[in-house]
């Protein structure tokens, strides 16, 4: 059975396009070896994200990939049904569902991106209710940041010959954040003034929290 990323998309306040980057990281993994399968859901609503959990183990689902706004205290904003409104799932809720589908659990999903701001507190959650490793932002992240470093993420991933070293890939995709001339990195207008961009692992084998520089 191949191996999904179940890519889900909220968007919320910062003007972003989650459909596009979603493509993007399709068309990225989807290029090479083939060695993932990608099923892209752009701005979903809750209850389309809780059809899509429900059917990860059958699909088996290794990677969970979301993408939108978030914050420390509701985690991710979502879409109503009406796609009109955005409504606040507690974090809790959030994780009992995903909880069902982690490898910890006898489920398949043994990585979750939480490509978004202030999303530590979701991933130490996530990691408690049996993900065995979590890629989050432990502070406010600029959009293109985000997406740059998801891309070079899965790259990594997608280069390695045998196996999921997923410790490797953020190391790798950390480096890349450092590295001179990255447009990721250049200075640009954040939300806050004064922002700094945080990404850490958190994972079974060992947390890690490198420090990628401060973004004015």
């Amino acid at each position: 059975m191949s191996k999904q990323i179940s890519d889900l998309h909220a968007e919320f306040i910062e003007s972003i396009d989650p459909h596009a980057e979603a493509q993007e990281l399709k068309t990225i993994l989807e290029s090479g070896r083939r060695a993932f399968e990608v099923s892209v859901h752009p701005q979903p609503s809750f209850h389309t994200f809780s059809d899509s959990m429900r059917s990860a183990r059958p699909r088996n689902v290794r990677m969970l990939n979301l993408v939108g706004h978030a914050n420390y205290r509701c985690g991710f904003f979502w879409l109503k049904d009406n796609k009109l409104e955005y409504e606040q799932v507690p974090i809790d809720r959030l994780v009992e569902l995903i909880k069902t589908e982690a490898a910890g659990n006898g489920g398949t999903i043994e990585l979750a991106v939480l490509g978004a701001c202030e999303t530590e507190n979701l991933g130490r959650e996530l990691r408690k209710a049996g993900v065995p490793h979590v890629v989050c932002w432990r502070s406010e992240v600029q959009d293109t940041t985000a997406k740059r470093f998801a891309l070079d993420f899965y790259g990594s991933l997608d280069q390695q010959s045998h196996g999921h070293d997923y410790s490797r890939a953020f190391q790798q995709a950390v480096a890349r954040m450092g590295s001179d001339g990255s447009a990721a990195r250049a200075p640009k207008k954040h939300l806050a003034a004064g922002a700094v961009d945080y990404v850490c692992l958190l994972s079974e084998h060992g947390d890690e929290f490198p420090d990628t520089g401060h973004i004015l």
